[in-house]
């Protein structure tokens, strides 16, 4: 890749592939960033004349780019296309050697140029301008600046690199095989966690002990992978390094895989069937040769009984009270009932006394008549016997129009 347009195209689809970055930068957006552009940079070729150094030394520090190529990148300079330094009466071979090397030059220093402003331009493309606009020039804008420049003042800018945030990055690498989906996941996530910690502080590492003793930790305070736990445990000191770690754990999570991809997404003949729920690909088993509930889930489970016994007991006195309330309202109607009863009773002698005071005031007697079957004229059918019509002592009351029915 040498000409402008295949550079050109190149930056083209890698900025549409990379989002750009809402608000302030924070370390891990700077670094997915540069993950993106190394490769595009080591892919590009360039010192065609010796063949040492790299483009990748854009958006590298000084120092990194020297440990890695031997020296300190040399930025080209803009040349002519002739070299003015071949001698007129040189020779056809000298001549010949010195026109290589100065076309070699010529297309590097084309090639740098184009690379630095695609560089330049995809970094911008990707930040908000209120994080780079001191590094802009009134008259030049950014085209004045390097790549290196706004990466170098984008670290200092950027959230994630103060030393407080390394003592949290600490804190939550003990929390990361919680989410990691795996054994190779959950050691990327603590080496990228180490890399982090680099470029926070580079006298304050994470070290591989460090790493080693969170990993450990983990997974026996989780009970991951115990038989291989135990393995672990058996070793030497000298032997229980990062490296050996690895090789072990990795080990073990293939062999899980294998085992349930086996028993077809089952733990055990007979088993439930976990299946493509939870062991769907090659399997992604549970991170454990026996799974088992964590201190976590145990205590999760004793506080939702302690909530539920609460909640009963709760309910159980609000029942107490209610049922109290009963008794007492149930007490209440009886004492009523009673009392009504001592009125009715009251009502009724009263009522027989009264009756037989009307007797005693010559009631006479009570019987129906028996003329005609009570029918007799003039008065109702249930009339007393003295009251009829028929007898010679009631004359006065018959009406006018009154005729005997006998």
């Amino acid at each position: 890749m040498t000409s402008a347009e295949d550079i050109a195209t190149l930056f083209a689809e890698a900025s549409a592939a990379f989002p750009a970055i809402i608000g302030q930068p924070e370390d891990q957006n700077l670094h997915a960033l540069i993950e993106v552009l190394t490769p595009l940079l080591l892919d590009i070729d360039y010192d065609s004349e010796k063949g040492k150094h790299s483009l990748v030394a854009l958006i590298e520090s000084d120092a990194d780019y020297a440990a890695e190529y031997g020296s300190v990148f040399v930025r080209p300079r803009r040349i002519g296309a002739y070299d003015e330094s071949i001698a007129s009466d040189a020779n056809n071979v000298t001549r010949a050697k010195a026109e290589a090397i100065w076309k070699a030059k010529l297309s590097d220093s084309r090639i740098y140029e184009a690379v630095e402003k695609a560089t330049r331009k995809f970094i911008i493309s990707k930040v908000e301008d209120t994080w780079i606009c001191e590094l802009k020039s009134a008259k030049y804008f950014y085209t004045k600046r390097t790549a290196r420049e706004i990466i170098v003042h984008l670290q200092k800018v950027c959230l994630g690199t103060h030393a407080i945030d390394a003592l949290s990055l600490q804190n939550a690498m003990c929390d990361y095989h919680l989410t990691a989906e795996g054994i190779p996941e959950y050691i990327n996530m603590l080496e990228d966690a180490q890399r982090q910690a680099l470029r926070i502080d580079e006298n304050n590492p994470i070290t591989d002990a460090s790493v080693l003793v969170i990993a450990t930790s983990a997974f026996l305070k989780d009970n991951r992978f115990p038989h291989t736990s135990e393995d672990w445990e058996d070793l030497p000191s000298n032997q229980k390094t990062w490296a050996t770690w690895k090789t072990m754990y990795k080990a073990a999570q293939g062999r899980e895989r294998i085992r349930v991809k086996a028993a077809g997404g089952t733990n055990s003949f007979g088993g439930s069937n976990e299946g493509s729920a939870n062991a769907a690909s090659a399997g992604e088993p549970p991170n454990s040769d026996e799974v088992a509930a964590s201190v976590g889930d145990l205590e999760a489970c004793f506080d939702n009984l302690a909530n539920a016994a609460k909640v009963e007991r709760t309910t159980l006195d609000e029942l107490v009270k209610n049922n109290g309330a009963l008794t007492t309202a149930n007490s209440d109607l009886v004492a009523e009932v009673k009392e009504k009863a001592a009125e009715i009773k009251k009502l009724r002698a009263k009522n027989d006394s009264l009756r037989k005071a009307a007797k005693g005031k010559g009631g006479g007697d009570r019987r129906k008549c028996r003329h005609y079957k009570g029918k007799c004229m003039g008065l109702r059918s249930d009339h007393r016997d003295n009251d009829c019509l028929e007898l010679p002592a009631n004359a006065g009351k018959r009406g006018a129009d009154w005729k005997s029915c006998l």
